[in-house]
């Protein structure tokens, strides 16, 4: 509850218990305090000029110095708050107290939180000394903020975006999902986009830059080529087919993972011997290679 409000409700009680209990020291009482309420309230007629120039270039996310200028115009005792208003920057209320024509220069340490162009409010609240009555005063700007990207955002940003193109150079060179010429949706622009996909018209009209995304074709089958000629054989006697086996599970359930098919296909110097369409069990798989492998593969 603020201050005025306490004292026009002691007021109040003060007059009732007057009233009920015949008791006139409680009536002066209440007379008392509102005579000095109405006293307090007709003196309180502030008067504040406030100026605050900021500087033309900024850095994101770095502090910078502000400076105001404060003017008290009138004969009225109190404290002014400035308090920032804007999202686009961060800074702590100023506090200061002022005299009748008291005129100070404040230093303000802001905070900038987006990059470009911005332009930075905030008001102000004085309040008499009793911390009975308050008034707002706007505060007159100086100048608009030009504000770079910091280094760091600019590291991330390149860092993301690398991460980005080359998770793009794996889908395709993997062959997972190319894109058609059916739309699917319209999303926010994201590192890495291409930009000749975006929708400009979507883009004005929410104010943030949106893409056309097109659906992908469905994951193609994977083909895992096996050289099956007499050497193969000389593999298989010599025990180092293990490493067959081992590379065989480990190119399956990688590429398993993102959801392709997986199959074999032998060959040797004459051409393809045959193709094994599931490749499930490596061991299984090489039993079928070296059965099949004078086999030659129906054209």
């Amino acid at each position: 509850m603020k201050r005025a409000e306490v004292l026009l409700s002691l007021a109040a009680v003060l007059s009732a218990a007057a009233y009920l209990m015949g008791n006139p020291a409680a009536a002066l009482m209440a007379v008392g305090i509102m005579a000095h309420y109405a006293l307090a309230r007709l003196s309180f007629e502030p008067s504040v000029r406030i100026e605050r120039t900021v500087p033309e270039r900024g850095t994101e996310r770095e502090p910078v110095k502000a400076r105001i200028k404060v003017e008290n115009l009138s004969g009225v005792t109190g404290v002014l708050r400035i308090r920032e208003t804007s999202k686009s920057v961060f800074a702590r209320e100023l506090r200061t107290f002022l005299n009748p024509g008291d005129k100070k220069y404040l230093e303000q340490t802001i905070v900038p939180q987006a990059k470009g162009r911005i332009v930075i409010k905030a008001e102000a609240t004085f309040e008499d000394e009793r911390g009975l009555f308050k008034k707002d005063f706007p505060v007159i700007e100086h100048g608009e903020m030009t504000i770079f990207p910091s280094p760091r955002s600019i590291k991330e940003a390149m860092r993301e975006r690398r991460q980005v193109e080359a998770l793009a150079e794996v889908e395709r060179a993997l062959g997972i999902g190319a894109e058609t010429l059916d739309f699917e949706e319209l999303r926010e622009f994201l590192p890495g986009d291409d930009i000749t996909k975006i929708d400009w018209k979507a883009t004005s009209r929410l104010n943030t830059l949106i893409v056309r995304v097109f659906r992908r074709e469905s994951l193609a089958d994977v083909y895992l080529l096996v050289n099956v000629d007499r050497k193969f054989r000389r593999e298989l006697k010599s025990g180092k087919i293990d490493y067959l086996v081992l590379i065989i599970a480990q190119l399956s359930a990688y590429f398993r993972r993102f959801g392709h098919s997986v199959k074999v296909v032998a060959y040797d110097e004459a051409g393809i011997v045959r193709v094994i369409e599931h490749a499930s069990d490596p061991l299984t798989l090489v039993s079928e290679l070296d059965s099949g492998a004078r086999k030659v593969y129906p054209r």
